[in-house]
């Protein structure tokens, strides 16, 4: 009896250890994901900018008139 409560001690406690673990490393990922996302889209609103500005020069270049 005294084994089999030892064991279950231990499977209980590798249970929680793993939990602990998975919620961390999955609470890590959202947090990666979300500074990914912020990233992406400061990097698409400067690309817009960037390409914008580039089709205003074009289109106000007067050689473009032509």
């Amino acid at each position: 009896r005294e084994s089999i409560d030892t064991n279950d001690t231990k499977v209980r406690k590798l249970v929680t250890d793993s939990s602990e673990r998975f919620d961390n490393r999955r609470e890590q990922l959202r947090k990666d994901m979300d500074a990914l996302e912020t990233r992406i889209k400061t990097l698409m609103k400067e690309m817009k900018t960037e390409v914008d500005n580039q089709i205003k020069k074009a289109l106000n270049n007067p050689l473009s008139k032509m």
